[in-house]
Parts: C-alpha cells; sequence; structure tokens
C-alpha cells in the first residue's frame, strides 16, 4: 500500500524564520534595508518573524507593496508639482 504524504497547510508555521528570510532574499533588493522595513511592519502588526505564517506573510508583503506604491505616488506628485 502506498502511503500518502499529509497536505501542507496554509498555516504551517516557519521554522527559525525562514519564510520570512526567503521573502527578504526573493525581493532581490538590499537585504539589510528590507529586513528593517519588514521587521517594522511585523512589529506593526505584533508578528514575531520566527513564528510567522504564509497567511501573515502575504499580509506583511502586501503592505510593504502598499508602501513601497505610495512612496512611489508620492514621489511622482512631487516631481509633476515641481515642472
Amino acid at each position: 500500500m502506498v502511503s500518502i504524504p499529509p497536505k501542507r497547510t496554509k498555516r504551517r508555521k516557519s521554522g527559525n524564520g525562514e519564510l520570512f528570510d526567503q521573502l527578504v532574499h526573493f525581493t532581490g533588493l538590499s537585504a539589510d534595508k528590507v529586513r528593517k522595513e519588514l521587521h517594522d511592519i511585523l512589529e506593526k502588526k505584533q508578528i514575531n518573524t520566527h513564528e510567522i505564517t504564509i497567511d501573515q506573510l502575504r499580509a506583511v508583503a502586501a503592505s510593504y507593496l502598499r508602501q513601497i506604491m505610495s512612496s512611489l505616488m508620492d514621489r511622482q506628485g512631487t516631481k509633476n508639482q515641481s515642472h
């Protein structure tokens, strides 16, 4: 009889912040800067990097993207006003 491995759930916790470290790595940006900015978001959401779930990581990544987009839009607005 063939045994089927248990299905991974979305609520699986990462070991030693592995998910967090992967997110930092895969941004392709300066790891130090991304790590600090993501830590700031995690603190606001009261999430521990060593116990973060994939769902929480998605929410943090979405917050980070919104923060980046907002910053870019603010800069673009400033450029347009100065011309």
